[in-house]
């Protein structure tokens, strides 16, 4: 029995010590780090991608394999999952060959693939497992670019070794013959090449191949074209710099089906980034893997070997100068990504996408329909929201139809809308009793593209509100034809001086303004595209969001004192037409009436287009546009609005026009946009601080930032803007103090001014809702207060850009409002819930963290009591990206007990196993005596 004992004892340590060992395993795999020889890849919950793998160029000499450069190389990319059309991803990297040669836009093709050593970012469809076998997986043909120019080559006739026919890991059919993919018959229009020459087809998802050629002359998809393709958008490929650090970024554009079906990505189609970093053609100069017949002779050796062999022109970091276009060495430019050395090194990352935006009109099958009209704010969190309900054959049908916030508030009046989206409620009462049901907490942002003088993206930009009363209100010229004699803005000196004139004008742009340069030091003064830069690029619709920032901008002080007429401390005035206008105001007005003569006389300006139909210049540079989206997509894509190119043909007048400048050149951009706070999340652009307190003291004619608070929208600072709002027990919402920033009180020193509510407005008696549309509307407010404030970019839950309306953020008690507003809405009695139950009293508005301090201080660090970096909205250089979203929670046995959680069930399963084995050893003792003894 001893020995019995024995072995029990030591089965027992053995299941324990397995059960370590499986602890330390499942330890090890989520702590161990990975060797930078080896491929890694992880996906975390956000869909964010890591890859780090170990490349290559080596050259065959004499032979022998000859390694001429390694890079260990990580890529990095922000998010793959719930993908929609136009969104940006964050692509970054290190440990690549710093590029030469860098040209200023990477997303121009024909010009960034001529770089050294580039990046380059391709979407493509196919499979993009390394596990599938080789034919299935993604090749260059799958990959879109945007012009034919980057699918053909063609080699000198003199030198008919091109570096991708010595590439020594292609073969002979694929690449290295002399013609390869040359379409047979040839097109007459595609003319005689006597050289080598290669060309890259493009195969669509369906397998319609284009051969394409030089022009596109043998055919190439509607979508690609001379230009660039898809209109004004620039490509999503990009050939982007790394720095001489091995390190670089670039905004990656994500295309669908929705914007380019000859791509065809979807959630039927797989896609995924394919990133190249390009290292140059590993070369075989003897080309001993093709046939005899094909190979250099000993006399064509020597030339091909040089060239193949080369690596690289341009010293690396260096910028392309004036004339130097075309000197690259070809073997390691962008030119050759497809080619099986580059090809060989590529990252290929799973792109994975949300259902489209017309989902719901392609899967509804008698679904009962209902739908609501309004708020902009809105778009983000209804492409969520809808398929929620219309994937849900239990569910319904929620159409979302954006318009401005008083139309459709008008539309509820009239009884033309059932329910409506607004964050202001109308002056004039509604004929039926209608709840305000708070459904997202979000806002505007003041969106920027602007470069540095080096040309880099800038990521922090400062704006107070006599700044954005000044883009608003046409007082900066744009160009030298108004600012010189516009009398609107000519006003007595001090200013900037008139030639010939003994009054002054007003900064040509903002970037010339002193108040704009103080609070933003380092950014170019008097940038290229002065027009763009002297306004804010706005829409023309009526709007709760203008009506939000002209109250802000309404609330200073200092902006009003300005508006009515008192120059700024260095002089600027208001342009006259907008003297003494009253705010807030749904939509802007354009006053401006001055008319340049040169500009009809044909000295000056966009003649003759002007002079055919002359109309106020200011007005064509301020040039809203229709809505929101176009905003946004003007913003993303660096799109400048002011109406000044001429096009047409002088000789045909009817056939004159203007038309906008279009898109701003990479590393000389400048533009500043209002959005919403959703879409800048989405396509990723940059967001202003606003400012929000000055310290007592802090001179009117500043310097520097020192002593005033500026907050970027965060999850933070629209927190502490959300604790500050007042409930309106008489109209039934909550109204945001605006008056606080003029007083410059301390509450408000940490909350974001752009912050607004968004309310569903929908009847509780009558407005022509029956029964199961009372019902539909109920189970939509429902939703919206409960699982629809779950953040998240998969279907049902919150974007990015929305606070989640919890008790935590200051919002309970609108969540707590908004499900008894869908009480009153099903039960349609004609009930309008106060804010409060009547045992209840709201409790005050809790201060914002850090706010007691009588002197905030400044965000930049200028004067003492200054927010550290870390507080709620204080830092300058915040992001929307920076915003920490509150995820749901799910238990699993190691949030519980930690890694114990996991053990135990094993150890317990092994105790068993030990006694049961016991007794089966004590058994087999007593039935075989003295063997077991």
């Amino acid at each position: 029995m001893r020995r019995v004992a024995g072995l029990s004892a030591a089965i027992l340590c053995t299941g324990l010590l397995a059960a370590q060992a499986a602890g330390a395993a499942s330890s090890a795999t989520r702590l161990a780090t990975v060797p930078a020889t080896t491929t890694t890849t992880a996906a975390a919950g956000s869909g964010a991608f890591h890859q780090t793998k170990t490349i290559y160029r080596t050259n065959l000499v004499s032979g022998k394999s000859k390694v001429v450069d390694k890079r260990t190389v990580t890529l990095n990319v922000s998010t793959t999952t719930n993908l929609i059309d136009r969104q940006v991803i964050k692509v970054s990297w290190s440990g690549a060959h710093p590029t030469g040669g860098i040209w200023s836009n990477p997303n121009d093709g024909p010009s960034a693939q001529l770089q050294e050593y580039p990046m380059v970012l391709l979407e493509c469809h196919g499979n993009p497992s390394s596990k599938a076998p080789a034919a299935q997986q993604i090749q260059p043909k799958d990959c879109w670019t945007a012009t034919p120019t980057e699918r053909f080559f063609s080699g000198d006739p003199s030198q008919p070794y091109p570096p991708w026919r010595v590439d020594q890991y292609a073969t002979a059919a694929a690449q290295r013959n002399l013609t390869v993919n040359e379409p047979n018959p040839l097109p007459p229009t595609c003319g005689l090449f006597p050289g080598p020459h290669f060309w890259l087809p493009y195969v669509n998802p369906k397998g319609t191949s284009w051969a394409i050629g030089p022009g596109g002359c043998a055919k190439m998809p509607n979508e690609m074209n001379l230009l660039g393709g898809l209109g004004l958008l620039p490509s999503n490929e990009s050939f982007a710099a790394t720095g001489v650090n091995g390190k670089g970024s670039a905004n990656f554009d994500v295309w669908t089906n929705e914007l380019n079906l000859d791509m065809g990505c979807s959630q039927k189609v797989s896609c995924a980034l394919v990133a190249v970093p390009v290292m140059g053609i590993s070369c075989d100069p003897a080309a001993k893997g093709m046939p005899a017949s094909d190979r250099p002779t000993p006399a064509q050796e020597p030339a091909a070997a040089a060239q193949c062999e080369a690596t690289g022109h341009f010293p690396p970091g260096s910028i392309l100068q004036q004339g130097e276009l075309g000197q690259e060495d070809l073997t390691v430019s962008g030119q050759l990504w497809w080619a099986a050395s580059n090809w060989r090194n590529r990252f290929v990352v799973p792109l994975h996408f949300a259902p489209p935006a017309n989902v719901c009109s392609v899967v509804n099958k008698g679904n009962h329909f209902v739908s609501i009209y309004g708020s902009g704010l809105m778009d983000q969190a209804a492409l969520q929201w809808q398929p929620h309900f219309c994937l849900n054959r239990k569910l319904f049908t929620l159409g979302y139809v954006q318009e401005g916030e008083p139309e459709a508030v008008g539309q509820l009046q009239t009884g033309t809308a059932k329910a409506v989206l607004v964050s202001n409620q109308p002056a004039t009462a509604f004929p039926e009793p209608v709840v305000h049901a708070p459904v997202a907490a979000t806002g505007f942002a003041i969106t920027f593209v602007v470069d540095d003088s080096k040309g880099v993206p800038v990521t922090t930009l400062r704006l107070d509100p006599r700044l954005l009363a000044k883009l608003l209100t046409e007082s900066y010229p744009g160009v030298t034809d108004i600012a010189n004699n516009d009398p609107e803005l000519l006003h007595a000196c001090p200013g900037v001086p008139v030639p010939n004139s003994a009054k002054c004008t007003n900064p040509l742009n903002i970037t010339l303004d002193p108040e704009f340069q103080a609070l933003n030091p380092g950014i170019p003064h008097g940038v290229g595209a002065s027009a763009a830069a002297s306004v804010l690029l706005s829409m023309s619709m009526n709007t709760d969001v203008i009506t939000a920032l002209t109250s802000y901008i309404n609330a200073s002080p200092a902006a009003r004192a300005w508006l009515n007429g008192t120059p700024d401390p260095w002089g600027m005035t208001v342009n006259s037409k907008y003297k003494g206008i009253k705010l807030p105001v749904s939509n802007w007005p354009l006053l401006s009436t001055f008319e340049p003569q040169d500009w009809i006389s044909g000295s000056g300006g966009p003649y003759p287009c002007y002079a055919d139909s002359p109309t106020p210049a200011l007005p064509l540079i301020a040039s809203p546009v229709a809505d929101l989206p176009t905003l946004a997509e003007d913003m993303q894509f660096y799109i400048a609005q002011p109406q000044l190119v001429c096009v047409g043909n002088p000789d045909v007048p009817q056939s004159l026009h203007l038309v906008a400048l279009g898109p701003q050149t990479v590393g000389f951009r400048f533009m500043i946009g209002i959005t919403t706070l959703a879409d800048a999340h989405r396509y990723n652009i940059n967001t202003a601080s606003l400012l929000t307190y000055t310290k007592p003291g802090t001179p009117t004619k500043f310097t520097s930032p020192a002593g005033m608070t500026f907050v970027a929208p965060t999850n933070a600072s629209l927190s502490s803007a959300a604790a500050i709002l007042t409930p309106d027990k008489k109209n039934l919402d909550w109204t945001f103090p605006y008056s606080l920033y003029g007083k410059d009180n301390v509450k408000v020193a940490k909350a974001y001014p752009g912050t607004m509510l968004v309310y569903a407005d929908v009847p509780t008696k009558g407005g022509g809702l029956s029964k199961q549309d009372a019902t539909d509307y109920a189970g939509f407010l429902n939703f919206a207060a409960t699982a629809g404030q779950v953040p998240g970019g998969a279907v049902g839950q919150l974007a990015a850009g929305y606070l989640p309306m919890t008790a935590a953020n200051h919002l309970g008690a609108e969540a707590a409002y908004t499900k008894t507003a869908a009480a009153a809405v099903a039960a349609q009695k004609g009930q309008v819930p106060p804010l409060f139950p009547a045992h209840q009293s709201p409790s005050p508005s809790p201060t914002p963290s850090g706010s007691t301090s009588s002197s905030p201080g400044s965000t930049t660090g200028g004067g003492s009591g200054s927010p550290s970096p870390s507080s709620s909205g204080g830092s300058p250089s915040a992001s929307p990206s920076q915003s920490q979203p509150i995820v749901p929670i799910h238990l699993t046995p190691e949030a519980s007990f930690g890694i114990a959680g996991y053990l135990l069930p094993v150890v317990a399963g092994l105790v068993l196993i030990a006694v049961a084995g016991a007794l089966l050893i004590s058994w087999l003792a007593r039935r075989r005596g003295s063997k077991w003894s």
